[in-house]
């Protein structure tokens, strides 16, 4: 197998770091290593091509890296694709704060991650989950199932 820091090495890494996020509890942040503009390219996402049963039959904390979107019997799932910059995106709850989006490609069965507005070099790259995320999420450690 690859050792940890080779994940971190190639193409895929030389506009992109992993840092520990900016949002308290979030644990590791994508953060631009230059400007990106706004409609540039950043970075994909990419995982293990799932099946809608596959999906559901994933504990609910196994569920963090998996992406819906694709179709209704395609998820993709990057928990263990470390290598993927992607991966490592933040979701941010002030949308004033967000500059990435994830433009999901049915064919490819991969996300693209673009910048939304200028993004600096030293900024953490945020991009929104969707309510359904956020949903699930809240359920799941919600101590009364209310929120």
């Amino acid at each position: 197998g690859r050792r940890r820091h080779d994940w971190f090495d190639g193409p895929a890494w030389t506009d992109v770091e992993v840092r520990p996020s900016l949002i308290h509890g979030a644990g590791q942040g994508l953060f631009a290593k230059r400007r990106f503009d706004a409609g540039e390219v950043i970075c994909d996402y990419r995982g293990k091509v799932l099946s809608l049963a596959e999906a559901m039959r994933l504990p609910l904390e196994k569920r963090a890296y998996l992406m819906g979107g694709f179709g209704l019997n395609v998820h993709v799932d990057a928990a263990e694709a470390y290598a993927v910059p992607g991966r490592y995106i933040n979701d941010h709850r002030d949308t004033t704060r967000l500059n990435a989006e994830f433009h999901k490609s049915r064919q490819l069965r991969k996300a693209t991650v673009v910048a939304i507005r200028p993004i600096h070099a030293g900024d953490e790259i945020y991009a929104a989950y969707g309510a359904a995320y956020w949903r699930a999420r809240d359920a799941a450690t919600s101590d009364d199932g209310a929120t």
